[in-house]
């Protein structure tokens, strides 16, 4: 209607009457931002995928993201590059994954790209690093400082937990429960939600002597978007780590949000009702009887589970105190600190040299292993190459290797121990040079 949006907003932020209520402001399709962040003069938000998105990834000089860029990014030797990954895995990722052929080449080529990578433990580094098949050959920086983003749970202040307390509609009469599951399928774009056992679960949950909240993972939002649950919401303009500040015990499955969870040294139950499903399909990195918390298989289990710990008193026991000393060795609430000082001021403590490799490093362009003399003669090389001596890589084109059962029988023969690049996106070129 002709008006400026933002000075309407901090009209009203400067207003009593309105800056209580007032918590997000809603652009761009329903993408929710914080209050906070708006009211900053030097804070700009652009639309993913958008013509200031694509001016903003060429020009800025310093670049941070937290799973990966689009598939024509191209770094700029002059810009630093910072890429954190989104939690501690406990599913496969990576090569791990079998069941659609390289399809983790977006994010091997971010981290190659990457000038600075940032971990939380070494378990994260070394699938990082070995399940993106770049350990030996990334040439930029990594270390191991914590997750900034959990700062923010630590560091919560009580001002500020009451004040999130309130965004969910809560107060301090009960303890805080948490249901927050992952998505099930195998690709993003596939995600899938079983909606009547989530209603069958949070209708049980809810009859707790608690504040029962559920958070539903940003996969499966447009899935339960229009479902009235009998429990609270927590939207995702509340971000997780203010969220988990507030957490009196946490219910989840197979998301990596209990790894963020165990510096409260708080309880955990997992509820994992179709374990031997998931595991077959996604596969896992550990087996649950050594993870810190109780497990269930029905919500029969899980909230009688619950019910006796709440009523108890919870204290760590040595498994959780492994596993909190195990994942979170830097969680002191510094995290951030050390983040900012690796990758602005170039500083080198926190970095690792774990993944480093003095061989020398040698690239090959196999051809798309068409069942030919050139095709085995290549893979005869690659096999009596030593690899004391020889850091060995091969760059494909994924497309042309799996389109049939004969190629990828041929590149079933390449050594483990070498490096595979998939090859991933089109030519880039600017809308002139497709024009002619």
């Amino acid at each position: 209607i002709g008006c400026n949006p933002l000075a309407i907003f901090k009209s009203l932020m400067n207003n009593p009457s309105y800056a209580e209520w007032l918590h997000v402001w809603v652009i761009n399709n329903n993408e929710i931002i914080p209050k906070e962040f708006l009211l900053k003069e030097n804070v700009i938000f652009i639309k993913r995928q958008s013509d200031a998105y694509t001016r903003y990834l060429a020009t800025a000089s310093h670049l941070i993201n937290n799973v990966t860029f689009p598939e024509w990014f191209v770094r700029r030797n002059e810009q630093k590059y910072l890429n954190t990954w989104h939690g501690t895995p406990i599913k496969h990722l990576g090569k791990d994954i079998h069941d659609e052929f390289m399809a983790h080449k977006n994010v091997s080529r971010n981290f190659l790209h990457a000038t600075h990578l940032l971990s939380p433990n070494e378990h994260t580094s070394d699938v990082m690093m070995r399940k993106y098949d770049i350990d030996g050959i990334y040439s930029g920086l990594f270390a191991e400082t914590g997750y900034p983003r959990i700062d923010s749970m630590i560091n919560m202040s009580l001002p500020e937990k009451q004040k999130t307390l309130q965004k969910l509609g809560l107060d301090n009469s009960k303890q805080v429960v948490l249901y927050a599951p992952t998505w099930r399928g195998l690709h993003g774009h596939q995600a899938k939600v079983n909606i009547e056992q989530l209603q069958s679960d949070l209708l049980e949950l809810s009859k707790l002597p608690c504040h029962v909240v559920f958070r539903g993972h940003h996969l499966s939002e447009a899935a339960i978007a229009d479902l009235n649950l009998p429990v609270a919401i927590a939207e995702q303009s509340i971000d997780t780590g203010e969220l988990l500040s507030v957490v009196d015990l946490l219910v989840t499955d197979y998301s990596s949000i209990f790894f963020d969870f165990l510096p409260t040294k708080k309880p955990i139950v997992f509820y994992l009702y179709d374990l031997e499903e998931y595991s077959n399909e996604r596969g896992l990195y550990f087996d649950y009887s050594s993870m810190p918390g109780d497990v269930c298989k029905t919500i029969d289990t899980t909230t009688a589970t619950i019910e006796k710990i709440v009523s108890g008193t919870f204290k760590p026991n040595e498994k959780y105190l492994e596993c909190l000393k195990k994942f979170c060795p830097f969680e002191d609430g510094k995290s951030t600190h050390r983040a900012i000082e690796f990758f602005f001021n170039d500083d080198k403590k926190s970095v690792t040299h774990r993944y480093s490799d003095n061989r020398k490093s040698l690239l090959f362009y196999p051809g798309t292993f068409v069942p030919n003399g050139i095709t085995s003669s290549c893979i005869n090389l690659l096999s009596n190459l030593p690899i004391k001596d020889y850091q060995i890589s091969i760059i494909i084109d994924p497309a042309a290797v799996s389109s049939s059962p004969e190629r990828l029988e041929k590149f079933g023969k390449i050594p483990k121990s070498i490096h595979t690049i998939a090859r991933v996106g089109q030519m880039v070129m600017t809308p002139e040079e497709v024009w002619i």
